[in-house]
């Protein structure tokens, strides 16, 4: 089932009803529209396990959206959009990123401005560098303002994958006081799904969601989200 949170976190590329639609998302579908109504289908996708490869030093930092693919915007109560979501993940994965080379790690970026990259390229550069950890960087977002809290995904077929997202995870609740959710099995996502070193993708909190969003916005929050992650990703290296 697509719900509307769903549809929200999509770009759709159309010039008018009936067109072909483009989709970029984290899941493998099809879209088609005819005489403006669309119709969404999965297609089949072989579940794969990821083996776990961590012979390099190298960490990818994967900020999520970028470019034309804004990701969730956050909306305030007179409708006006007031934040994207792939300006809050690029600040953040920064700062991840500084706090990790400050520590003598080696980090390589899936992006570091405003562009669009694929989820292909994003896990490719994972697999080419064979790098330690892939974290990618989220915002999250559904059609209930009410729904706050924070959140990791994983793959629960790579052991030291489920470690770091509950590294992560709990970082995140200890050192920011956003609500706690809990980390869930991401083996549907693209990026966890087809990169073989350990991956996680961190929903922050609820750009959908005012005081979430606020926190997302503000150096503060930027600057803990960005620690906690740091932290859990250096506790899971220990």
């Amino acid at each position: 089932e697509i719900n509307d949170s769903f549809i929200k976190s999509i770009i759709i590329e159309a010039t008018n009803s009936g067109c072909n639609i483009t989709v970029m998302s984290d899941y493998d579908l099809t879209y088609t529209a005819e005489k403006g109504f669309c119709k969404a289908e999965f297609s089949d996708v072989k579940e794969e396990n990821p083996p776990i490869v961590s012979n390099s030093n190298c960490i990818v930092i994967d900020a999520g959206h970028g470019g034309h693919d804004p990701g969730a915007v956050g909306y305030n109560s007179e409708g006006k959009a007031v934040a994207y979501e792939s300006h809050i993940n690029l600040a953040i994965a920064l700062l991840v990123g500084e706090k990790l080379e400050k520590s003598g790690i080696d980090v390589a970026y899936t992006r570091k401005s405003d562009k669009y990259v694929t989820l292909q390229e994003r896990s490719e550069l994972a697999n080419e560098l064979e790098c330690k950890m892939f974290v990618s960087i989220h915002c999250n977002s559904i059609d209930k303002a009410d729904i706050d809290g924070t959140q990791v995904y994983y793959h629960p077929a790579s052991e030291y994958g489920t470690v770091l997202a509950k590294n992560i995870y709990g970082e995140v609740v200890n050192r920011t006081g956003l609500s706690p959710k809990k980390i869930q099995n991401g083996s549907h996502l693209y990026v966890i799904r087809t990169t073989t070193s350990p991956a996680v993708l961190v929903e922050c909190a609820f750009i959908s969601n005012e005081s979430d969003r606020e926190y997302l916005l503000s150096k503060q929050g930027q600057e803990e989200l960005a620690e906690s992650i740091y932290q859990g990703i250096m506790k899971s290296i220990k």
